[in-house]
């Protein structure tokens, strides 16, 4: 897993 789909992932989950 890439660091930019970890960081877009962990901010979706995260803002939700």
């Amino acid at each position: 897993m890439n660091n930019s789909t970890k960081f877009c992932f962990s901010t979706f989950r995260t803002g939700n």
